[in-house]
C-alpha cells in the first residue's frame, strides 16, 4: 500500500483530504495544493490516525505487505530527512513500512553507506528500482537487503523519452514493456536478496495496458525456472 501523498511531501490536493479535515484547515490553504510542513499539527495528526485505521483491517487479514513512502527527487540525504523516516515508521507502529527514494545523491559515493546502514538499523526495507539509466534523477542499481522481513523491488520501466517529462500521467511515463532478457537480468539478484531477506516483493510499475500483468507473469515463470 502506497503512503499517502501528504507524509511522503509530495503535494497534495485539499480534496484528497477527509472532508472534516479539509474544513479546518484555514482558509487559504483549502484551494491550492497543501505541503506536509504547511499542515497544523492536530490535523496532521488526526491524517496519520486515519491512514492507519483505514489500513488496520488489511493488517489483521495479512494481506498487506508494506506500507510504501516514495519520497519526491526534492527529498535530499540529510540528518532531518532521515530523522522524517524514522518519524514515519514511528507513525506506523505495528506496520511494515518500506522507503524508495528518487534522489540518486541517497546512493552516490558520499551517501551510500550511510543510507543503507540507516535503514539496517531501523530494519527498514530499501525499495531497489529498476528505471532507465542516464537521467538526472535515476537511481543507481542498487539492491541491498536492509531488512531481515522483507525485500522489495519495483519495475518502472525503461522509457527514456518519457521518464523526464513534467506532468504526464503514470500511463505515458511508464509505458514500456520489458523483454524476458531484461527480466532474466533481475532473477539471480532476486534470489539473492532472498538469501538475506527471506521475502522479496517484485512490483511492476510499468502500468500501460496489460504491460505490468504480462510482465509480472513472465518475472514468476523465470523465477520458477531458476535452477531447475
Amino acid at each position: 500500500m502506497k503512503s499517502f501523498s501528504l507524509f511522503t511531501n509530495h503535494p497534495t490536493k485539499p480534496l484528497s483530504l477527509p472532508p472534516d479535515i479539509r474544513e479546518e484547515l484555514p482558509p487559504n490553504l483549502r484551494d491550492k495544493n497543501i505541503y506536509l510542513e504547511q499542515m497544523p499539527d492536530e490535523l496532521l495528526d488526526e491524517a496519520w490516525e486515519r491512514f492507519r485505521l483505514a489500513l488496520e483491517p488489511l493488517r489483521v487479514a495479512g494481506k498487506l505487505g508494506a506500507v510504501f513512502f516514495q519520497f519526491p527527487p526534492w527529498f535530499l540525504p540529510s540528518s532531518r530527512s532521515l530523522a522524517y523516516v524514522e518519524q514515519c515508521q514511528e507513525r506506523m507502529f505495528g506496520f511494515q513500512v518500506a522507503v524508495e527514494f528518487r534522489r540518486p545523491e541517497w546512493l552516490d559515493g558520499r551517501h551510500r553507506d550511510g543510507t543503507l546502514a540507516f535503514l539496517r538499523t531501523r530494519d527498514i526495507p530499501y525499495v531497489a528500482v529498476d528505471v532507465p539509466e542516464g537521467h538526472r534523477t535515476s537511481m543507481p542499481a542498487v539492491f541491498d537487503v536492509t531488512s531481515a522481513k522483507l525485500a522489495v523491488v519495483r519495475f518502472h520501466g525503461r522509457n527514456h523519452e518519457t521518464w523526464d517529462l513534467k506532468g504526464v500521467p503514470p500511463n505515458v511515463r511508464f509505458r514500456y514493456e520489458y523483454t524476458e532478457q531484461e527480466l532474466s537480468e533481475w532473477v539471480p539478484r532476486i534470489k539473492e536478496m532472498e538469501r538475506s531477506a527471506g521475502r522479496v516483493h517484485a512490483l511492476m510499475n510499468n502500468n500501460y495496458s496489460n504491460y505490468s500483468v504480462k510482465n509480472a507473469q513472465q518475472l514468476e515463470k523465470l523465477l520458477e525456472a531458476w535452477h531447475k
